[in-house]
């Protein structure tokens, strides 16, 4: 679990970065590559939220 929580804790500073950097001017890649970066790592740690839901039950 505590991989988890480290996992969102870090998917949280990416969104956070890229809402930041879409509100800058001429910081949207930048805004697009944080985003992109979050949606990979949550999509990456969904089937381990599962697993850990059903193993500890």
């Amino acid at each position: 679990m505590e991989s988890l929580t480290d996992g969102f804790a870090e998917y949280q500073e990416l969104v956070g970065r890229a809402l930041e950097n879409d509100g800058r001017t001429g910081d949207k890649q930048a805004a697009l590559t944080d985003y992109r970066k979050a949606t990979d790592l949550l999509q990456g740690q969904c089937p381990d939220v599962g697993d850990a839901v059903v193993l500890r039950g």
